[in-house]
């Protein structure tokens, strides 16, 4: 559960469906799983990349040290996504995961995270993917994209702060930013109209720079 191994899986979905979009969305881990397509030439979005919230940066200094061992060891215990799995039959315990997401979901958000999270199989392979996760060269990677690369940051985010925009655009400066106000990690669910102008924006804007100069531009 890799980067790059669910990048080569989404990549063969892709070919599978005979499907290349013209705009790529991503959140969270999706996002960098996107920007590893492209550089492995699995995908190839003439309208660029959107990233909503996107896990672009690896932990650095104890949080490093700590999860990343952590998930490890709770990758390897097939109880613990029993346990885990359990534990969200209450509804409170679900309630408090989205909480620490900085978002607020309706009643009707959390029902369907709570089915997730009822699922031991989906929360084993959450933990395996986490436990396998390094995005070491992911700067790199986006310095060297073909395509637009536009980085959406929620202010309430406390999954990933809305400082990683910033920090990578100040790495790579011909990235663009939009800092949305008052919206946690779960921004798209929360308010998806909100989200899906941004998405919609971006199309056109870059459809248009295509248009005017024959090639897509940050």
């Amino acid at each position: 559960m890799s980067v790059a191994n669910v990048s080569s899986a989404v990549g063969a979905l892709l070919r599978k469906l005979e499907v290349n979009p013209d705009l790529a969305v991503g959140h969270s881990a999706g996002a960098a799983i996107l920007v590893r397509m492209c550089r492995d030439g699995l995908l190839k979005p003439r309208n660029g990349i959107v990233s909503l919230n996107g896990a672009l940066l690896p932990f650095e200094g104890f949080p490093k040290r700590l999860f990343l061992p952590l998930a490890k060891v709770l990758s390897e215990f097939p109880l613990t996504a029993n346990l885990f799995s359990w534990r969200a039959s209450d509804v409170t315990a679900v309630e408090r995961v989205i909480a620490g997401t900085g978002s607020q979901l309706d009643a009707s958000g959390l029902d369907l995270y709570a089915r997730l999270f009822r699922n031991p199989h989906h929360v084993a392979t959450a933990l395996n993917m986490m436990a396998n996760w390094n995005l070491d060269t992911m700067v790199d990677d986006i310095a060297r994209l073909e395509w637009p690369l536009h980085l959406v940051a929620c202010g309430e985010d406390l999954a990933v702060p809305p400082d990683t925009a910033f920090r990578i655009q100040k790495q790579v400066p011909n990235i663009g930013v939009t800092y949305v106000r008052n919206l946690g990690h779960l921004g798209h669910e929360e308010k998806p109209g909100t989200i899906s102008n941004i998405i919609s924006a971006r199309l056109e804007a870059t459809s248009a720079a295509r248009d005017t100069s024959g090639t897509a531009r940050r």
